[in-house]
């Protein structure tokens, strides 16, 4: 059989086929085997799942939750494009997750993640980054206000609702679009 060949693509789909019964008895442990033995080989698709898996853990196919792997398997997909892997490592650096040492954040990292997906048409990475954006605009703003303002940054003024799309957090996407089109928090307020 092809997938014991060695082609990704075939124990990529033999995987789905195990994790959705189409075909074969159903078998999860199975599944998740061959979604490893394809990530290895260097399917994306393979490479996400498997990092998902390991993100959250999968006890019904023998996975414990383990963030260095799921870091692992997420960024050899996101490395090769796919939208969903680097919106997912983003929310990991966002959040912070156990690295096997300690519990780390790096908003760089996840602002970096976030906007390569975004560029895609990530919708709920256009989200994240209005938001990290947003957070970022007020805390420069508050700054000054307050007199502590370094002249590191150029902060914007407050958002007074002008273009703003209804709902907390929503700009109708012209601030991530400024972002991805090379302007950076100083031009913001424009």
């Amino acid at each position: 059989m092809a997938a014991e060949q060695g082609h990704a693509y075939a124990a990529y789909n033999l995987a789905v086929m195990y994790q959705s019964g189409n075909g074969v008895q159903q078998d999860v442990a199975v599944a998740a085997e061959w979604f490893e033995e394809a990530a290895d080989q260097g399917n994306p698709d393979a490479q996400f799942t498997i990092g998902r898996l390991y993100q959250d853990g999968a006890g019904e196919a023998g996975i414990e939750a383990d963030a260095a792997n799921a870091a692992k398997y997420l960024e050899m997909a996101a490395k090769q494009g796919h939208a969903n892997a680097q919106y997912t490592l983003g929310c990991m650096y966002d959040d912070g997750f156990d690295n096997g040492q300690d519990v780390s954040q790096d908003v760089e990292e996840a602002r970096r993640w976030y906007s390569v997906a975004a560029a895609q048409g990530h919708e709920d990475a256009k989200h994240n980054l209005g938001l990290m954006f947003r957070q970022e605009r007020r805390r420069s703003a508050d700054l000054k206000e307050a007199g502590m303002d370094n002249g590191y940054m150029d902060p914007a003024p407050r958002d007074t609702g002008e273009g703003a799309g209804e709902g907390e957090g929503n700009d109708g996407g012209g601030l991530v679009q400024r972002f991805l089109n090379g302007g950076g928090l100083d031009t913001i307020g424009e």
